[in-house]
């Protein structure tokens, strides 16, 4: 007899270990889905985060690109566009200068201009975006005036140096926003040593 109350304790005891082990399990396999799904989201978080940042940083970049060469620059009284031109350029690659040793234009007239949320690069009748999902609202400027301008002149009746600012937004899966915000200031090299 004492050995069947053996076998009975024995599978009583592997019945409650067996329990107990499935509840380990359970607890542990809902704690790593928990912890995945917490990742995950900051994972999406960051993501946009990213992607905000991403598209201001491009948009700047292109900008700055192009207005290094400029010969002439005039921004929009509404600051969200600007007017220029680029030095004609001869087949070996250098600027085709003046008498005076000015660089001379090429006859294109450009502009890069914010209109929907985009940001547009205009060469004659051809136009391109190069930045998406502009805003123009600051929500990193103090205040309660976030409004801001994308192209500010430097001093002086001649443009010679110009800030570009872009903020951008991206919104993720859930519809959360994420901004990115850049600036930086470009020095025109080519403006006419005449007319400093």
């Amino acid at each position: 007899m004492p050995n069947i109350k053996n076998k009975r304790y024995r599978r009583g005891a592997l019945l409650v270990d067996a329990v107990v082990a499935a509840g380990i399990s359970v607890l542990a396999i809902g704690g790593a889905t928990a912890t995945f799904i917490s990742g995950s989201s900051n994972w999406l978080r960051g993501l946009g985060r990213i992607g905000a940042e991403s598209q201001s940083r491009l948009g700047v970049r292109m900008v700055v690109n192009e207005l290094r060469e400029a010969i002439t620059v005039t921004v929009d009284a509404n600051g969200l566009g600007l007017t220029f031109t680029k030095p004609q350029v001869d087949g070996q690659g250098n600027f085709v200068m003046d008498v005076h040793g000015h660089p001379v234009s090429d006859g294109q007239t450009r502009r890069i201009f914010v209109q929907n949320q985009q940001l547009l690069y205009q060469v004659g009748s051809n136009t391109r975006r190069i930045g998406r999902g502009i805003v123009l609202i600051d929500p990193y400027k103090p205040g309660t005036d976030k409004s801001y301008r994308v192209f500010t002149p430097g001093q002086g009746a001649i443009t010679r140096q110009l800030t570009v600012l872009l903020v951008t937004r991206s919104v993720d899966t859930e519809g959360n926003n994420y901004y990115g915000r850049k600036r930086e200031t470009v020095f025109l090299r080519n403006i006419p040593d005449t007319t400093r």
